[in-house]
């Protein structure tokens, strides 16, 4: 897949599913990991303990985590955090 028909999907499929968070809140940790908030619910968002994801940063849409389907996820861990 190229990156302009990765960036039509991502742009379709947002269509489809839109959210808005009108108070959301993210923290960081020291190691770079990315904290969500408790109110979303990883159901809504198709998410699973072990899903993988891969960054894209997208022109016009802005950051994307694209799920790796089909990978075997790593085991969740909670270690240094």
């Amino acid at each position: 897949m190229n990156e302009f028909s990765a960036i039509r999907r991502i742009n379709t499929e947002m269509q489809q599913k839109p959210m808005i968070f009108m108070d959301y809140i993210f923290k960081t940790g020291p190691d770079g990991s990315i904290f969500f908030d408790e109110e979303l619910d990883p159901d809504l968002l198709g998410i699973k303990a072990g899903d993988r994801f891969e960054v894209v940063l997208v022109p016009g849409v802005g950051i994307v985590f694209q799920k790796m389907v089909g990978q075997v996820g790593l085991e969740p861990t909670t270690k240094g955090l």
